[in-house]
């Protein structure tokens, strides 16, 4: 069996889950620990009534897998969804 980590989302702006270091350490941590891969979910640009009634802010998902893959090896890397209109 395998199993994959889904990146926390966060509530609020606050918190240092939105920036880059707990990414790396975070996948360092889980390929150390033999996990098969790390995922990241996709909220783009949530507006002021999402976030408002309990909607959270997310990391865009390319970016940090990148920064992911930049300290491991074998790490499956992944998003649960990709917006493809916001991505143009």
């Amino acid at each position: 069996m395998e199993f994959i980590l889904q990146y926390p989302d966060r509530h609020g702006t606050e918190g240092s889950l939105l920036e880059a270091g707990p990414v790396t350490e975070l996948a360092r941590v889980a390929e150390s620990a033999g996990w098969s891969g790390m995922a990241f979910a996709e909220h783009p640009a949530p507006g002021v009534r999402w976030l408002a009634s309990g909607g959270h802010q997310s990391l865009d998902p390319f970016v940090a897998l990148s920064f992911a893959a930049a300290v491991t090896e074998r790490l499956r890397l992944l998003t649960y969804l990709s917006v493809a209109p916001y991505r143009n």
